[in-house]
């Protein structure tokens, strides 16, 4: 399958806002996956049904620390089940993530796979 590529998405940390006694998606993490959205609905991925194997390699935007969870896992899978690129993400069996030279800073390149049954 085609690797989808994707805007760095924000960190676990700065997905979710509290107020009002509720909690709810921050504004930058709706801006993300209103562009990143877009980005992946125009790259026309493949639909994939049932046990699947994520791939995300990260082109590292900066020299600050970060950590690879923070950024590789929620808000890409997220992404990838509100666009029906897969079918819910308690499918995935498996995830590996890695900071990638070769990926552009700032940008995630997402691969997926079917998993053996």
């Amino acid at each position: 399958m085609p690797t989808i590529d994707l805007p760095l998405p924000p960190s676990l940390n700065a997905l979710w806002r509290n107020g009002k006694g509720r909690t709810f998606r921050s504004r930058r993490y709706v801006q993300w996956l209103r562009d990143a959205g877009w980005q992946l609905v125009a790259q026309r991925p493949a639909r994939l049904t049932g046990r699947v194997s994520i791939g995300v390699a990260i082109g590292r935007p900066d020299r600050r620390k970060r950590d690879l969870d923070n950024i590789a896992t929620k808000a890409v899978l997220d992404l990838l089940v509100a666009h029906q690129v897969i079918e819910d993400d308690s499918d995935v069996t498996d995830i590996a993530a890695r900071w990638d030279d070769a990926i552009a800073p700032g940008r995630i390149a997402v691969s997926i796979a079917r998993s053996p049954a």
